[in-house]
């Protein structure tokens, strides 16, 4: 039998554990997003992650989309030119255009308020972790779209260059 003071440092410990886990865990964004505001003035295509049909990822600027495919600068530094993509090798993709509100730290703050309800924290640390973790996950995917909201066709309008590539594109490519 443990101890009743053990018992109760050993819960704390595994309560603070999950806290900090909490804490660390959540969607990264792209760093080099435009704030909402500035999306308008924005000169670069948006981040985009891309699925093809045979499970290959890529990550990266996108450039230019016409009827055939897209063209996608990669955020592969080895890799200095950009790759195309067949539309119809496509099978998902996700397109950030701005940066999101952040509310992750209202997760673990949220939590440690619970243990202010007392014998009721049983009861609001739950609600509160479901609730916040919920707030914050649909705030990190307002300023997104993926291929069930936006279809390829109109995904030109988040382009570097929505009117197509120009002729000498390679020398307008900067990192």
């Amino acid at each position: 039998m443990i101890p009743k003071h053990l018992r109760i440092m050993k819960t704390k410990h595994y309560i603070a554990t999950m806290l900090i886990a909490l804490a660390w865990t959540g969607c990264t964004l792209p760093k080099n997003l435009p704030e909402p505001q500035e999306v308008d003035s924005y000169q670069y295509g948006c981040p985009i992650k891309v699925k093809t049909i045979n499970y290959k990822f890529i990550h990266g600027e996108l450039l230019a989309v016409d009827s055939v495919g897209l063209f996608i600068l990669p955020n592969d530094p080895l890799i200095e030119s950009a790759i195309f993509i067949r539309q119809d090798s496509v099978k998902d993709y996700i397109v950030y255009f701005a940066k999101p509100k952040n509310y992750s730290w209202t997760i673990p703050a949220y939590a440690v308020l619970s243990f202010s309800h007392g014998v009721y924290a049983v009861l609001t640390l739950p609600l509160n972790l479901l609730v916040t973790s919920f707030t914050t996950s649909h705030a990190l995917r307002t300023y997104t779209y993926n291929n069930k909201s936006l279809p390829l066709d109109q995904l030109r309008m988040f382009s570097r260059y929505p009117q197509g590539l120009p002729p000498n594109y390679k020398n307008l490519i900067y990192r």
